[in-house]
């Protein structure tokens, strides 16, 4: 079944291959512009501090429930370690490396 895209539609109902991508590629000119790039957003590090820490809460969460409680807390354990880690580099001055160090 093709998906209904409003002012897609010939009279009959009925589109061509070749009339439904030329369609779809002018919808997409028209929304988007030519050379749409995706935005690569790197997350920083306190979105994935924040990240870390919510999935160590529901592992625990898991563990908590009875849901295979010796693996989810080793998990959540290791990503606090890591969120810890990284909240460490946060806090530490930034400090330039010299050749040679």
């Amino acid at each position: 079944m093709i998906p209904h895209f409003p002012g897609l539609q010939s009279p009959s109902g009925k589109v061509s291959k070749r009339s439904r991508k030329a369609a779809l590629d002018r919808m997409r000119r028209e929304l988007f512009g030519d050379g749409l790039a995706f935005p690569s957003h790197e997350p920083t590090t306190q979105e994935r501090v924040t990240a870390l820490r919510l999935r160590a809460a529901d592992l625990r969460h898991y563990a908590d429930g009875g849901m295979r409680p010796r693996v989810h807390r080793r998990l959540a354990e290791q990503y606090e370690q890591e969120a810890d880690a990284l909240e460490q580099t946060m806090s530490e001055p930034a400090r330039a490396t010299t050749k040679g160090d």
